[in-house]
């Protein structure tokens, strides 16, 4: 009994036990996809994470950085696209959840209402201003919620 996965630009994609040994052969491609065999004491989450391959051979890698980095044939390339389009959605989260608080009629006094103003448009100006070095939307320094 064999376990298979499918390679694109020699990163896992997917991997299986298949129904017959012979269903896959190993080295083939099917769908675009290559085909590797394995034996299925190898536990290929694990192996995944920390392998690639070259065309030749497995090569050893570090672990994704972060979610936001995709495998490109020998390093991992951050999705700056996909990043910054998950910034912008909790972004626009924080403003929606804070919508209320310009209401004329609100509960907040006009000091208070000025403070969510000021806070709103940081919001607003955070993806003109996005660190350079940010990788990972757990680490970005958003602006302080007033109290």
């Amino acid at each position: 009994m064999i376990n298979i996965a499918f390679l694109e630009d020699g990163q896992i994609t997917h991997y299986g036990s298949p129904g017959d040994d012979d269903d896959y052969q190993d080295g083939q491609t099917y769908d675009g996809l290559l085909c590797k065999h394995f034996d299925v004491s190898i536990n290929l989450a694990e192996f995944s994470r920390i392998n690639y391959w070259d065309g030749e051979g497995w090569q050893s890698r570090t672990e994704q950085p972060t979610p936001y980095y995709d495998w490109s044939t020998t390093q991992w390339v951050l999705d700056t696209v996909r990043l910054y389009r998950d910034v912008r959605s909790l972004r626009d989260d924080l403003l929606l959840r804070t919508d209320y608080t310009q209401i004329p009629d609100s509960p907040f006094t006009e000091e208070e209402r000025a403070n969510y103003a000021i806070y709103r448009q940081a919001l607003r100006d955070f993806m003109a201003n996005i660190p350079a070095d940010l990788d990972d939307i757990v680490d970005i320094p958003w602006p302080t919620l007033p109290t």
